[in-house]
């Protein structure tokens, strides 16, 4: 058990001799302001609460802990009775604990969960949780984990789960999804994985994940092992078993390869596929209009939703900027972002920095680093290659018109190239926007009055490159004159 996460809770504790150790009340709660408080009568508001600590074999009723939005650190002993979580299922824990915005660890000691059958999403959208510990937990009934941990994005070690008895666990689809800082899956090594039918993107998006080749896996009954460790960009390791013949046996793959995108249309729009299959034959539809007649399908699962944002052959920016904007889930919006096509260097900027999901910030943050792979400076390199053109016309012999000198000059074309790129990776720069002023007196039908409206839009503050905004203004005043 790692105890570093207590450590301020127990510094912050005047009332019991350790946070496990809380005596009669049964209940350790710590405010902000540091009081301690044993009752929860006597909290008045529980964005307040900063730790909990609780011994459930003493508690009369659920405590409410996700009106704790503020909580850093829970701490939970002996849990006999799960119908005191609500919203509760018989034999149903799925997102018990999600969505806790603050919650950093979580200490689940000696639960009985031996009659729960599922734990769906029980942490699910825990964004900043980083430590989870499990002690003496009965899996033996468990059939789904799926989506247990996703978008756990700061998740980087589980303790307790080492041994969990999986021999009715069914599925495991997207357990591990997007925890985008686990590094090490050891703790999973020696998991019995005979009964297990679906390991569907278990762990997608596990990008610090560097090696499972640990895994000492065997499975028996499994029909569902797709994109297991899709996006997984630093996994240099991979487990001895994961090899063509699992990629391919455990897929619809080889059989979409001999089919045509109507053929893989109508089989969707007819049903034909189940969830995991169904987001794989997006994949391979390739004609833009059936991937936005897929989107715009009410009746379509979202399995075909995401997998249509994601794919590269949707290049309809509208629909990527909206679907990256709008109300739609996280991972959704998530997908958006990932399209290769989506380049909005200004709309990526405010999602990484302003977006209320921590998910969607980060995939933004990502985004525009891949893009600044390959983008330029484009304002400087517009104007070397300017101040170039107007070398040549300042030197030429005169014998040809500057009409036909313009057709003849290479330049002229890639200056224009450059501006074409320039408008798609930074639409809003103002840079930019006076390069279309200086670039529109290089043709004869020029629209002043937009090139002067143009000109007096451009700020300096929306300037890619501030320190080359004085030369396009004094150029674009020098042709305006």
């Amino acid at each position: 058990m790692n105890m570093d996460y207590l450590k301020e809770f127990e510094d912050m504790n005047v009332t019991t001799n350790n946070v496990f150790d809380l005596g009669d009340s049964g209940l350790l709660v710590i405010l902000k302001d540091g009081t301690n408080l044993s009752k929860w009568d006597d909290v008045k508001d529980k964005s307040d609460v900063l730790y909990i600590s609780e011994d459930l074999s003493k508690a009369k009723s659920y405590s409410k802990y996700k009106d704790c939005t503020n909580a850093k650190v829970i701490v939970m002993q002996n849990f006999t009775d799960c119908s005191q979580l609500s919203p509760y299922v018989k034999g149903d824990l799925k997102h018990a604990f999600s969505k806790l915005d603050s919650l950093v660890a979580f200490y689940a000691i000696n639960w009985d969960t031996s009659n729960e059958t599922t734990l769906t999403n029980f942490f699910i959208r825990d964004y900043y949780l980083e430590y989870v510990y499990l002690e003496d937990w009965d899996t033996s009934n468990v059939e789904s984990f799926w989506g247990m941990f996703a978008e756990c994005c700061n998740l980087k070690t589980v303790e307790g789960i080492e041994n969990w008895d999986l021999s009715s666990a069914r599925n495991m689809e997207s357990m591990f999804e997007s925890c985008l800082s686990l590094e090490d899956i050891s703790f999973l090594s020696d998991w019995d994985m005979s009964n297990v039918e679906n390991v569907f993107e278990m762990f997608r998006d596990c990008y610090s994940l560097k090696d499972a080749s640990c895994l000492n896996w065997k499975f028996c009954n499994l029909k569902r092992g797709d994109n297991l460790f899709m996006n997984c960009f630093e996994l240099d390791f991979r487990p001895n078993w994961y090899d063509w013949d699992f990629t391919t046996r455990y897929s619809i793959r080889l059989a979409l390869g001999r089919m045509d995108d109507k053929s893989i249309y109508s089989k969707i729009m007819a049903n034909e596929f189940n969830n995991q299959d169904l987001f794989v034959a997006v994949e391979y539809i390739r004609d833009e209009n059936l991937l936005k007649d897929i989107i715009n399908c009410p009746s379509v699962s979202f399995y075909a939703k995401r997998a249509a944002l994601l794919n590269p052959d949707l290049k309809d920016v509208e629909i990527l900027e909206d679907a990256a904007l709008n109300n739609w889930g996280s991972v959704e919006r998530s997908y958006a972002i990932e399209n290769p096509n989506l380049t909005n260097v200004p709309l990526l900027r405010d999602i990484a920095e302003y977006d209320e999901n921590y998910l969607v910030r980060f995939k933004a943050k990502r985004r525009l680093k891949q893009l600044c792979i390959f983008r330029k400076d484009y304002a400087k390199e517009f104007k070397d290659l300017y101040e170039t053109i107007e070398y040549y016309l300042e030197h030429y012999d005169g014998q040809y018109e500057f009409k036909e000198l313009k057709e003849t000059l290479y330049f002229y074309n890639k200056l224009t190239g450059i501006l074409l790129d320039w408008k798609k990776y930074y639409p809003d720069d103002s840079n930019m926007e006076l390069a279309s002023v200086i670039a529109g007196y290089l043709v004869d039908d020029y629209d002043v009055e937009l090139i002067r409206k143009t000109f007096l839009n451009a700020m300096p503050s929306l300037a890619e490159n501030q320190a080359l905004f004085g030369w396009f203004v004094a150029k674009a005043v020098s042709l305006m004159k």
